[in-house]
This record gives structure tokens, C-alpha cells and sequence, in this order.
């Protein structure tokens, strides 16, 4: 059945985990399918080999194949050019292949015998006219009318292998059957520019498998106007031409010259070498500020920022555009807290606005703007990605073989460096080795450790007009980690305070708040009444919540970088008392802890390290007269030691210099073991 993780976190914060228990039998053996190309078109053939090898290497060999073809309609999504891409293609990959290709038609089984190496060799012809029809009611289609449209199409090759025990195991592998051989992408380096500003063209050119491909292009630029109220007569007049070529990567540029305000729309074409038009669009600004010539369709308020992403210590610069002139405007910015809110008078109907991008904005922020007109309430919002790549490490794993006997014993080394390549120590490394073959029953969907904690998150404060109603809503404390940004800063720089909170009686008081300056939460107290935060260091004073009622005395706390500091309050009445045993609890390192094989660390391995890696030692005992002596039989070595997970470690630390060390003695299993590993320090920077 499947389980589940409650854990309950510093300030209530709770969360869940899950995870499922099975009955399964493993797999023997693997699938593989391979194909001559990722791309294809009408008229071509697909040529394919199907593998069957054991999970030891051996190749299945004489086993019966099925292979079936089916076709669904590709497009790219409307999330493809999103700048939360990589947080869609997260979610869709972990459905399952069923799911993904619902919809799917058939159109062509075979079948073979796989050779004595495991292979079995297959091909396709391509007869395809790219025409799909509408999957609604064909109500024009009752009439006569075509319901059909042109599309590209993704082949799903199926391999069934079926062995001689009755086993079968099988594998998918796509392709992609296009009418055109790649595909272009344009966007321009920003999207507010100012008239006669140079404008900078970056184009890309792929194969739908998303490798480069080199392609000349050519680009017309149009500029679009509307006229004033009340028709918004739109005005499309001709700007310029430019031409390019993307190079070996698939990347290319051209720019020109912006020729006064307006909405520039911008066609990039190319053609392939069976002459197929292939054609994208980009779309730019070009403004003094005052966008008297755009329309807005929206009728409220639009915010667009000069460009998709920013960096900590950037500046972002954005265009508030507003239906009402000389507007007065609450612009804020937010995520789960507010970060700034001022007001801005708007001279005509839109003004550019600068905002720092600074750590806290991280991994993405919202801009909002709002103002009341006439009664009427206008808003708008914005996310604004800020990628926090300081946060993310690199991680590697070693062995010191890369085929082992069973029962022998083998080392691991992971090494964990940060964004500029340095090493990283003192991290938690967990480490996994777990049996390949299981991971045919059930995929690992685990999250990306770095989407987890810096996925994009959702914009939790909201701005009303209450006008003549009355609007109920919601508010809580700041948090420590909020007001002093605890979370950015590194563990040198806090003091740790750590304490027990209890009444008069002296039993310990859970759940209750204990607040810093008055206003930001550090901690909620556990079952035991006991606390734990960090602080910057500096003065501030400590005070209680419990429930609604605040107690009103506050006691001064002092800080000091580095130091560990216990601090026992005691309520009475409406007043805190706190006791004077304040005392550097900085505690030794934790001991190395010895687990299955052993955990070794400061890379202890070998006699010595040499510049190419790790010298280990070989034992060249021999046991009695000695193996080599040809009378001497040795009994033969029963394996009995069969397991599906040989290795777990939630933290393995690494050394000073980035690396964590495990020794691991492999069970009787001949097969492939997979190494995860993932990775967090204590400021939370992650990798896996």
C-alpha cells in the first residue's frame, strides 16, 4: 500500500511524504530499442535493433519479438518557450508512458527472433500525408467540411521480448516524423527597447530531438500601432529586413534599428534542404515611456519586464501600463511576503519603473500593480523568474572499478563542488545503491532535489478594493528568517539560541510562539517545550505568544556569531521570566559512524593519493600452500546473499576537500547497481 510522512517543522510548519510497499517479482533481463535517427520524414525508412541482454551482460538469446508502430499528433506545448519550461517537462515526465500516449493510433505490428547476441533487426517505411483530424464532434465534417489539420507526428516503436521461461519485458522508444527537417526559435536580448535603440535578434535553429542545426535565415520587421479612442484603428507599416546564419550550435544574431515607438512584430524564416518554409515570430516594444500608441486589449493593468530571468544584484526595469491617464498606482512586489510597495503618479498611461533584484527574490518574485478609477478597481501581476544558481552544487560519483565479484568489496567517492567549482565541505551526502532491475518495475519519480526547494512559487498576497463592502482577511507574523534573511547568510555568521519554555509549575508549555523584536517569529515551541533558532549577531528582545494573548514583558537577548547560547524561559502571569544560564553549547564533531562496510572520511582510502586519483591497497595473501598450486582443489562457494538494495545513507559528510567516502561489500547478485545521490549543506545549497 502506500505510505505516508507527517513531519512537523520549527514554526508548525508541516509536511508530507509518501512512499509504496509491493509485492513484485524482479526482472531478468532488459530491453532496449535503437534507432539509425531521431528525426524522419515521408518517404524515409526506420531502421531498428532490438536488445535483450541480462542484467549481468549476458545477451538474451533465441527469445520471440513482437514490435508494434503508433503515431500521435506533436506540437510543441504552449509551456515549450515558457520560462517555467523546466518546471512543466518536470511534471509531464513523471506520468506514465499510458498516460503519455493516450490517443495514440496503430498502424503496424511485426514480429522475429531475437539472434545469439540478443539483437533482432527491424525497419519501417514512412507513408505519411501529416494530416490528423479534430478528435471534437465532427459537426463540419456532417456537412462536407475538412476537419482536418497538418501537424508533425511522434512514432512510438514497441518491443515486446518474451524468453523462453514465458517472461515478457518490454520497451518504448519515440522518434519524430516531421514535414520540415528543423525547426526556429527568435526572441529578441530584451523586450522594451527606446526609438533608434539597436535591437539584438537571437535565433535558434533544431532538429525536433533539439540538436543544433546550421541554417541561414532571413527576417522581416513590422510595426504595429493602434489609433485613439473609440475605434483603436490598428496600423501595420513596414520597417526593415535583416539575414543571418546560426552556427554549429544551432545559435545566431542579427539586429537593427528600431524606427520609432510602437509594437514590433518581428518573422524569421528559413528553409530547409527540401526547400519546406520553416517560420517563427518575436515580438518587442519600443517606447519613450509613454505608450500612447497601445491599445490595451486586457482593459487593466499590464506590467512587462525588460527581460525573462534576472540575477541576484540586477536590476529589473518594467513597463506598468494603464486604460486610465495620470493614474496614481500601488505598485508592490511579493512572494510569500512583501518585499516593496510604493505609490507612482503615472503622466499618460504607462511609465518604466526599476526594481532591485536581490537574494530574496529568489526563485521568483511578482510584481503588482493597482489603482481605483471612478469606483472601478484595475490590477495586475507579473511572475519574474530569478534563478538561484549559487544555491545549486555539482555532484559526481567515482568507483574504483567498474566491475565487480560477488562479496568483493568496493569503494565509492562522491564529490560535491558549489557554482564556482569550489569544493564544498561539511555537506550532507545521501548515498543509495539500489538493484538497475527494479527501477524496470517502478521508475524513481523522486523530485529533482534543486526543483524541490527552489521551484517557482505561487504569488500569496493578494490587493482588494473594498469600495462600500467589507472584505475579510488574513494576516500572520514575519518570520526571523524573512526580517533577516537567516536562510542567505552562512552558518559563521548566526548565533544558535536553544532553550525550554515552561509555566509556573515548571511544566513544559507546547505550541507556543516565541517572537523576536516583537513582530518576527522564530520558533514554536515542541512537545517538551523546547526551541531552537539562529540569529545574525546583535541585540534583540525575546517575547512569548501563546494563542491569542501575548505575554507582555520582553527580555533583552544578546547574539554572538559563531556561539551556541541556551536560554530558559519560565511564564508567569502576563510576564516572561528568562534565567541567566546562558552557556557556549558548541558541541565536538559527531564521531564517524560506521555502517555496512564502513564509512570512511577525509578519503582515508589508500596508501597515498597521486594526482591521477586513488592508489589502493591489494591483498596478495594466499591461503594455505597457496591457489597456484594445481594439486590443491577448492570446494566450490555457495551464493546465497541475493539482495535488491545494498546500500543507504541518509548523510555522509564530506571532507575539506568536497569529498564523501564509502566502502560497500556487494552482495551474490550478477547484475548492474545504480548510485543515487543527493545532496544539501546547511545554508541549503543542493545537488544530486
Amino acid at each position: 500500500g502506500d505510505y505516508y510522512i507527517y513531519a512537523m517543522i520549527g514554526e508548525g510548519q508541516s509536511y508530507t511524504g509518501t512512499f509504496s510497499v509491493e509485492e513484485y517479482k524482479k526482472p531478468e533481463y532488459k530491453v532496449d530499442i535503437t534507432l539509425g535517427k531521431d528525426q524522419y520524414t515521408n518517404g524515409d525508412e526506420i531502421q531498428g535493433v532490438v536488445q535483450a541482454d541480462y542484467y549481468f551482460g549476458s545477451p538474451v538469446q533465441d527469445a520471440e519479438v513482437e514490435y508494434n508502430v503508433y503515431k500521435k499528433a506533436f506540437y510543441k506545448p504552449w509551456w515549450y518557450f515558457s520560462e517555467y519550461r523546466w518546471w512543466y517537462e518536470d511534471y509531464y515526465e513523471n506520468m506514465d508512458n499510458n498516460q503519455k500516449y493516450n490517443n495514440a493510433d496503430f498502424i503496424y505490428s511485426g514480429t522475429g527472433k531475437l539472434d545469439k547476441n540478443g539483437r533482432f533487426d527491424f525497419t519501417y517505411d514512412i507513408k505519411e500525408d501529416f494530416k490528423a483530424k479534430y478528435n471534437y464532434y465532427d459537426y463540419w465534417g456532417y456537412y462536407g467540411y475538412d476537419n482536418t489539420y497538418e501537424t508533425d507526428y511522434i512514432y512510438i516503436i514497441q518491443a515486446k521480448v518474451t524468453d523462453k521461461s514465458r517472461r515478457e519485458i518490454s520497451s518504448t522508444k519515440t522518434v519524430y516524423v516531421t514535414r520540415a527537417q528543423f525547426y526556429l526559435n527568435a526572441q529578441t536580448d530584451k523586450y522594451l527597447y527606446k526609438p533608434d535603440e539597436k535591437v539584438t535578434v537571437r535565433v535558434r535553429s533544431n532538429d525536433f530531438s533539439d540538436k543544433p542545426v546550421q541554417a541561414e535565415f532571413n527576417g522581416t520587421v513590422n510595426k504595429i500601432t493602434w489609433g485613439k479612442y473609440p475605434d483603436y484603428k490598428q496600423e501595420k507599416s513596414f520597417v526593415t529586413t535583416f539575414s543571418g546564419r546560426t552556427r554549429e550550435d544551432g545559435s545566431g544574431t542579427a539586429s537593427f534599428d528600431a524606427k520609432g515607438e510602437g509594437y514590433y512584430e518581428i518573422e524569421v524564416t528559413s528553409h530547409d534542404s527540401n526547400q519546406k518554409k520553416v517560420s517563427t515570430t518575436a515580438y518587442c516594444y519600443v517606447s519613450t515611456g509613454d505608450m500612447w500608441w497601445w491599445y490595451n486589449q486586457s482593459g487593466t493593468v499590464q506590467i512587462i519586464p525588460d527581460k525573462e530571468t534576472y540575477k541576484p544584484g540586477e536590476t529589473c526595469k518594467a513597463l506598468i501600463i494603464t486604460t486610465k491617464p495620470g493614474a496614481s498606482v500601488l505598485i508592490t512586489t511579493q512572494n510569500d511576503n512583501i518585499l516593496t510597495y510604493k505609490v507612482e503618479k503615472i503622466d499618460g498611461t504607462s511609465k518604466m519603473i526599476e526594481i532591485p533584484v536581490e537574494s530574496n527574490c529568489t526563485p521568483n518574485f511578482y510584481i503588482s500593480a493597482a489603482y481605483v478609477d471612478n469606483g472601478q478597481f484595475f490590477s495586475g501581476s507579473k511572475s519574474v523568474m530569478v534563478i538561484p544558481e549559487t544555491k545549486f552544487l555539482n555532484v559526481t560519483i567515482g568507483t574504483d572499478k567498474t566491475t565487480y565479484k560477488p562479496k568483493e568489496e568496493g569503494t565509492l567517492l562522491v564529490r560535491v563542488t558549489d557554482y564556482y567549482g569550489n569544493p564544498v565541505p561539511n555537506a550532507e551526502v545521501s548515498i543509495g545503491i539500489v538493484d538497475e532491475s527494479i527501477y524496470a518495475i517502478k521508475q524513481d519519480n523522486t523530485k529533482d532535489i534543486r526543483k524541490f526547494f527552489y521551484s517557482p512559487k505561487w504569488n500569496s498576497v493578494s490587493a482588494y478594493y473594498s469600495g462600500s463592502y467589507s472584505y475579510y482577511g488574513y494576516s500572520r507574523l514575519i518570520t526571523i528568517y524573512e526580517r533577516f534573511n537567516v536562510k542567505n547568510l552562512n552558518e559563521s555568521e548566526l548565533g544558535t539560541i536553544k532553550g525550554t519554555l515552561r509555566n509556573k509549575k515548571g511544566d513544559p508549555v507546547q505550541y507556543a510562539t516565541i517572537v523576536i523584536d516583537g513582530d518576527y517569529v522564530a520558533a514554536t515551541t515542541g512537545s517538551n517545550g523546547e526551541f531552537e533558532f539562529k540569529l545574525p549577531e546583535g541585540s534583540y528582545e525575546v517575547s512569548v505568544l501563546q494563542g491569542k494573548k501575548s505575554k507582555e514583558s520582553k527580555k533583552e537577548l544578546n547574539v554572538t556569531k559563531g556561539k551556541t547560547i541556551t536560554v530558559n524561559l519560565r511564564s508567569d502571569g502576563n510576564d516572561i521570566i528568562m534565567n541567566g544560564d546562558f552557556g557556549d553549547l558548541n558541541q565536538a564533531p559527531l564521531s564517524t559512524e560506521t555502517l555496512d562496510g564502513g564509512i570512511l572520511r577525509g578519503n582515508k582510502l589508500a596508501e597515498e593519493k597521486e594526482e591521477t586519483g586513488v592508489v589502493y591497497k591489494k591483498d596478495k595473501s594466499k591461503n594455505g600452500k597457496g591457489i597456484d598450486d594445481e594439486d590443491t582443489f577448492l570446494p566450490a562457494e555457495l551464493r546465497s546473499d541475493f539482495k535488491d538494495a545494498i546500500y543507504w545513507s541518509p548523510s555522509v559528510e564530506t571532507d575539506a576537500s568536497g569529498y564523501a567516502t564509502v566502502k560497500v561489500k556487494f552482495p551474490d547478485n550478477l547484475t548492474t547497481w545504480r548510485i543515487t545521490s543527493r545532496v544539501i549543506t546547511e545554508d541549503t545549497k543542493v545537488g544530486q
